[in-house]
């Protein structure tokens, strides 16, 4: 088995939505894995963005071309450390690159499971369990008024719960008071006794990142996140 193509695309994402990178690498027996690289920040765009100024070149695809095709897609370990070498030989590029080279493992791997018929967790060691709780993630930041805001708030955190997700996960980023009225707004939504997270993404200084601690911790907040 060969590898004959790669492909790279950035769907246009939501308003409001991240970016992301999806890569699709075919074989000479028609079999075709499917990979993803992020980021936070800038999502796939930037990721590109850079891998292109990085490489000098109008397409990511063809450096990554240059060096996949006509490689063995079962050789993970090794097409790994051969692109690796590549694009970060004499200090290479930053964290894009091995972003990018991300998407193209997973690409490998799903190749490498589709020829063994295999799951992936088979292929790398065994299940450790059989299921796993899954929360759901809403209540994102518009812009929107405060108001606005805490009313979608509460209706997507009730909409998680009656989904059948065991606990929830919100934004906050708006300032420490309009934040823990958000709070309050998805715990009305969900009630006393269903967990839900918030994530602050980096948005706050130490002495907010206390204050809106302890208020969250009144509001019996699961875990305060970044």
């Amino acid at each position: 088995m060969k590898i004959t193509d790669l492909k790279v695309w950035v769907p246009s994402p939501e308003p409001g939505g991240r970016s992301f990178v999806f890569l699709r690498i075919d074989t000479d027996e028609g079999i075709s894995g499917i990979g993803e690289a992020s980021s936070s920040g800038g999502g796939g765009s930037l990721i590109v963005g850079k891998m292109l100024e990085f490489l000098k070149s109008s397409t990511v695809e063809q450096d990554f071309r240059e060096t996949l095709l006509g490689e063995n897609p079962e050789h993970i370990d090794r097409i790994w450390h051969k692109l690796y070498r590549r694009f970060t030989g004499g200090g290479g590029a930053g964290g894009f690159v091995t972003t990018m080279l991300s998407g193209v493992d997973i690409a490998l791997w799903d190749i490498g499971g589709k020829v063994t018929g295999q799951s992936i967790s088979k292929m790398i060691g065994g299940r450790h369990r059989e299921k796993v709780a899954v929360y759901g993630y809403g209540m994102m930041l518009r812009k929107e008024d405060l108001n606005s805001l805490a009313s979608r708030f509460l209706e997507e955190a009730t909409a998680i719960k009656s989904s059948g997700y065991i606990a929830t996960k919100m934004k906050v980023g708006l300032g420490p008071d309009k934040d823990l009225k958000l709070a309050e707004a998805v715990r009305k939504g969900i009630g006393d006794d269903f967990p839900f997270m918030v994530d602050a993404n980096h948005c706050y200084t130490l002495g907010d990142a206390l204050y809106v601690g302890r208020g969250l911790e009144e509001l019996n907040v699961f875990w305060f996140e970044e």
